[in-house]
């Protein structure tokens, strides 16, 4: 038993790229085409995340970080400036 497979649910019109890192964890990958849906690539069991990267057509988007949570989805999103932002 364990948490839920991270989804990173891409609302952009542009594929991303990133990383998953893991409370005491093995970190992750992942990638998603434009206003698509990626996932890592392993089941994460009961491990926490703590934050999550993301590019966004070659611009780096401010990451999402926590101490360690339990959610499963997050969003890439406009920043409203001209860059991009993970969110839970």
């Amino acid at each position: 038993m364990g948490y839920g497979q991270v989804k990173v649910i891409n609302q952009t019109p542009y594929s991303a790229t990133g990383a998953i890192n893991y409370l005491s964890c093995n970190s992750d990958t992942y990638s998603c085409g434009a206003n698509a849906t990626g996932t890592g690539s392993s089941d994460r069991g009961v491990c926490l995340v703590t934050s999550i990267s993301a590019t966004v057509n070659g611009v780096e988007a401010t990451p999402y970080n926590s101490s360690g949570t339990s959610f499963s989805s997050f969003f890439i999103q406009s920043d409203g400036s001209g860059g991009y932002k993970v969110t839970s």
